[in-house]
């Protein structure tokens, strides 16, 4: 379906979602993502199981290797990198919102 059908028009459909998103409320967004949920959740279950097969699990083994106290130091030393990004997703909100 998606072969024969113009690129205008899908950038147009992708485009009308956006400015939904953008130029409406907050409840709008809310809206879009129990409306794409779903989709993203199913296509991700499918990729796994597809995948299956090639799952190494000594792939995961550094992450299971390393000791309680180098993990709690390592989380310490890497908050205040997440810090930043936390205050500016809050300022953020705070310069969208309407004010009263």
């Amino acid at each position: 379906m998606f072969d024969r059908t113009p690129i205008e028009v899908i950038s147009l459909v992708f485009l009308l979602v956006l400015v939904y998103g953008v130029a409406g409320p907050s409840v709008a967004l809310f809206r879009l993502n129990l409306l794409f949920l779903p989709i993203v959740v199913l296509l991700l279950v499918a990729l796994i199981l597809m995948n299956i097969g090639f799952f190494e699990i000594r792939n995961f083994k550094p992450f299971f290797a390393a000791d309680w106290r180098d993990v709690v130091f390592a989380s310490k030393e890497s908050v205040f990198s997440f810090m930043g990004l936390k205050s500016c997703c809050f300022i953020t909100r705070s310069s969208i919102s309407p004010k009263k």
